[in-house]
């Protein structure tokens, strides 16, 4: 026990340090530039003790695959942080929604589908995805507000519960046998960029004009 107590609370003053070292980095006069330091600091770390693996192109690229992803999570986090809230169910959801998606583009999508049919079915799935996530959120959404359970017992018993759906559908395997246009603007990257992240680009301006409207 007193082992366990000294391990949490370094682990907290590290995270304080951490906390402390990055809000001064955000202040004036460096800003910006400070974040910006210590991105480039941990840049030339990585580079130094992992030099066969870190400082390629690739990495660069697996990393921009993954921020737009990450970035609509993060946006989804924001809303109930803005409100006072905290919403710790939102990956399980977006991966029972993924999952509702690839069960019916793999298993209930004809298998040759094209043309038409293939954006017809597609538009069904993320249509399908999205009225999951709609569910979830409204049910979570009621037993927060109407009902007055703390959201982090609520969120947290979604994202059990939403898991253990995830892990009995799929059994643990792997989901294969997606449309070859799925696959190809998935995977396309335009002059070695992700075509998935210059969309995102492209639509970072107006969402982040959004939040400054209504912040």
């Amino acid at each position: 026990m007193p082992v366990l107590l000294v391990s949490q609370s370094l682990a907290a003053r590290g995270s304080n340090q951490l906390d402390r070292l990055i809000a001064t980095l955000r202040e004036p006069p460096t800003g910006i530039a400070g974040l910006f330091a210590l991105l480039a600091l941990l840049l030339a770390v990585f580079s130094v003790f992992m030099p066969a693996t870190f400082p390629h192109v690739t990495t660069l690229q697996a990393m921009m695959f993954q921020l737009p992803e990450l970035g609509l999570l993060s946006l989804a986090m924001a809303i109930p942080l803005i409100s006072g809230g905290i919403n710790l169910a939102i990956i399980a959801t977006a991966n029972q929604a993924s999952l509702l998606m690839a069960w019916i583009l793999t298993a209930v999508m004809p298998a040759h589908a094209s043309g038409m049919t293939l954006a017809l079915w597609l538009s069904g799935a993320l249509a399908a995805g999205l009225l999951s996530c709609i569910v979830v959120g409204v049910i979570t959404g009621l037993m927060v507000a109407a009902i007055g359970i703390h959201p982090i017992l609520v969120t947290l018993g979604t994202m059990t519960l939403l898991h253990g759906l995830s892990i009995y559908f799929t059994r643990g395997r792997t989901l294969s046998g997606f449309p070859d246009g799925l696959i190809l603007v998935s995977n396309k990257t335009i002059a070695g960029l992700p075509l998935s992240c210059s969309t995102a680009r492209r639509n970072r301006l107006p969402v982040r004009e959004n939040f400054r409207c209504h912040s």
